[in-house]
């Protein structure tokens, strides 16, 4: 059996061993190392140790994710890394265990991650619980727009000034992020190129941003790079396609970020967009009650639902019945209850995020319940497409 050893650096910065374990295993710049640290914040790196040698990396994000107006706790995990001739070993799986004790220990009710590989993560109860989705347009078949709206430069190194804009986006999606200051410095800086943005109207009163970059030279296919865009009223988004537009004569094509359902597409001609890269990201449940009554629900629902929670053998915590209760757009749990709808941990993720309904995941085998309970489940857990603008 492997002896091995979750751990919490004492010195991230210094901890080489850590540094080269995570720069073999992710292709990752060593020269990258204190940024990446203090973007993440280095108490946040974790370690994996086997017989006293440091072989698996790992960072936790602490921070949130808005679902139906309300922020829920959430752990973001990135950066997990196992060394070559440590894998296949468990590795992965126990410094997945480590973190999401020590989560759940101090309260977080979600992880979500981007997953290089889905399997390792199902193991540990990860499931699929949203999309980003990469789309490309040429600039050749845009239709001629107008910018009905002034564009108003920022300093992108005080990215404040999108800080209300994007928390009300947030607040009407669901599984945005709550940007961290490390999240935002990591949105808005791209090594070898001057990132841009700009406010659609004038600064007191913007109805959206924009923050893209664009070549360093003019080799071709010369792309515009979206990092982030949030349009807020039919001017914003005119104008937005018309900055893009009046990059005709340098750029080929623009990329951006968005969902399965992007209204931006309302804006292109007919089939001159492509999905270049369909993402999914993957959660998991840390704290089955807690989770549920950070959430935010319908406003006009009131309706209670007795679950069952069943499947966590890592965290037994979450195996339990309970009732959750909701009314005026918030939910309570209290244990006990008939477990009427019976879920595994896995699958209740995708049901919390609205990425499935209930209905949906019946179907597929994934979870029970009378007819009934499905659609009140249904009508609860419902709201937009759950997407993210940006990875970590």
């Amino acid at each position: 059996m492997a002896d091995f050893e979750y751990y919490r650096p004492a010195d991230p910065v210094n901890d080489v061993a850590l540094r080269d374990a995570m720069v073999q295993s992710l292709i990752f710049p060593a020269a990258n190392w204190e940024t990446y640290l203090r973007r993440l914040g280095p108490e946040n790196m974790r370690g994996l140790k086997e017989s006293g040698r440091t072989i698996a990396s790992l960072a936790a994000y602490r921070t949130g994710q808005w679902f139906a107006g309300q922020q829920v706790s959430m752990g973001g995990i990135a950066a997990v890394g196992v060394v070559p001739e440590a894998r296949g070993s468990g590795a992965g799986a126990e410094l997945m265990a480590g973190i999401l004790r020590e989560l759940h220990n101090e309260g977080i009710a979600l992880s979500t991650l981007f997953a290089t590989t889905q399997q390792l993560y199902r193991k540990v109860d990860y499931e699929l619980a949203g999309t980003r989705h990469l789309y490309e347009v040429p600039l050749a078949a845009l239709p001629r727009a107008t910018r009905p709206l002034p564009l108003t430069p920022v300093d992108i190194s005080d990215p404040s000034v999108f800080f209300a804009l994007n928390d009300r986006r947030a607040s009407r999606s669901a599984g945005h992020l709550l940007r961290t200051a490390g999240l935002w410095e990591r949105l808005t800086t791209v090594p070898e190129h001057t990132v841009y943005g700009y406010l659609f109207g004038p600064r007191d009163e913007p109805e959206g941003y924009v923050i893209y970059h664009q070549p360093t030279d003019w080799t071709p296919p010369r792309r515009l790079t979206i990092r982030d865009v949030v349009t807020e009223t039919p001017a914003a988004m005119e104008s937005f396609w018309g900055m893009v537009h009046d990059h005709r004569s340098i750029i080929d094509s623009v990329r951006w970020y968005g969902p399965a359902n992007e209204p931006l597409l309302m804006g292109t001609a007919e089939g001159a967009f492509r999905v270049v890269d369909p993402e999914y990201w993957m959660t998991r449940i840390v704290n089955a009650p807690l989770a549920l009554q950070q959430r935010g629900y319908p406003e006009a629902i009131t309706a209670d639902v007795h679950l069952e929670v069943v499947g966590d053998d890592f965290l037994p915590e979450n195996n339990t019945h309970l009732i959750l209760s909701v009314s005026s757009g918030r939910g309570e749990t209290t244990p006990g209850g008939e477990g009427h709808l019976v879920v595994d941990i896995g699958t209740l993720a995708p049901l919390f995020t609205g990425l499935f309904s209930a209905t949906q995941l019946a179907i597929a085998g994934r979870l029970s319940g009378p007819a009934d309970v499905l659609r009140t489940a249904d009508q609860l857990f419902a709201g937009p497409e759950p997407w993210m603008p940006e990875g970590f």
